[in-house]
């Protein structure tokens, strides 16, 4: 009987429910998870704009040479635009330049060496890996 009335009384007093060292290393576990997820999504982010801005000046580039070939002197960004090698994603009157990169700032072309070269700047880009010229 001594032996029923132990058992009875510590299952009446025993508590449910976590501990607060189990409960901080869930809180702790969930939140290096969401921080992992989020330097994820950001590398990721990156990566996809950097792709995007090779991709532009490819475009630029091709425009450019279209401007040649038909014999245009003039290498701007006005002119540049009127080719069909430009995405329309880029022409923007938001910039002064007319033409925006995949991280939202200004494309500006012209021209070195009396029109024998030109130039391609991205403006605006902030901590990123992309190129700002592309011979």
């Amino acid at each position: 009987m001594m032996n029923d009335l132990f058992l009875r009384f510590t299952s009446k007093n025993r508590q449910r429910g976590f501990t607060l060292v189990e409960t901080s290393l869930a809180l702790v576990s969930v939140a290096a998870l969401v921080a992992g997820a989020m330097w994820l999504y950001g590398s990721t982010s990156s990566q996809n704009k950097s792709q995007a801005a090779v991709s532009e000046l490819n475009s630029i580039r091709k425009g450019a040479e279209q401007l040649r070939q038909i014999g245009s002197g003039a290498m701007s960004n006005a002119a540049l635009v009127q080719t069909d090698a430009i995405p329309k994603h880029m022409i923007s009157t938001s910039v002064a330049e007319g033409m925006i990169h995949a991280f939202k700032g200004g494309v500006e072309i012209g021209t070195i060496d009396s029109g024998a070269t030109y130039f391609v700047k991205f403006h605006d880009i902030k901590n990123q890996t992309v190129p700002t010229s592309y011979p």
